[in-house]
């Protein structure tokens, strides 16, 4: 039996002559086309999960933006995620206290991106926004918000402190289509 491609394979089988043609480059192709046709089908779905948005991007510039779900897509398109549920932003940040006093604290914010903001968010961020504005701006927020306070009175009046960061906080990010539900002092 004869292995090349294309050749015509002769058998002999008690005198008698079969004749067959190999056809491997009819199975390689239709291999190949099949493996092109499932590339094609798998990149033309995306799916949205629950809680997020996704700004459709073309070429680097903004397409659109679909709600979660199962989504028939052009195969150029890319999906870029951006949660809209409640999330967690936790870091550590120092700043100086009204009587110049060193004040390290753990500050954790509970925020919300609104759907209809997550364009705009990617536009300016490239999703990217918990490390591009909230972050620095709960930095900022609790740095105005210590200026007011003493050492002493960080302790004693801890709710009012995080009662007036958080409102900084708010003023600062809702512009941005970010809502911010609550800001604690952990440490």
């Amino acid at each position: 039996m004869s292995f090349f491609i294309g050749v015509k394979e002769e058998e002999y089988y008690g005198g008698a002559r079969k004749v067959e043609y190999l056809r491997t480059e009819r199975v390689v192709a239709v291999a190949a086309a099949a493996v092109i046709a499932l590339f094609a089908l798998f990149s033309c779905f995306a799916v949205v999960g629950t809680g997020q948005v996704a700004v459709v991007t073309r070429f680097g510039n903004i397409a659109g933006v679909e709600g979660q779900g199962i989504h028939v897509k052009n195969p150029i398109d890319q999906y870029n995620m951006i949660d809209v549920t409640q999330q967690q932003v936790t870091d550590h940040y120092s700043t100086a206290s009204k009587d110049n006093q060193s004040v390290n604290q753990e500050i954790t914010a509970q925020i919300v991106v609104s759907p209809d903001s997550a364009k705009d968010l990617y536009a300016k961020f490239l999703g990217n926004h918990m490390e591009g504005i909230v972050k620095p701006v709960l930095s900022d927020g609790f740095k105005a918000a210590n200026a007011k306070y003493s050492l002493e009175e960080t302790i004693e009046k801890r709710d009012q402190l995080s009662a007036d960061m958080l409102k900084a906080v708010q003023d600062r990010l809702e512009p941005y289509g970010i809502q911010v539900v609550s800001v604690e002092i952990k440490n």
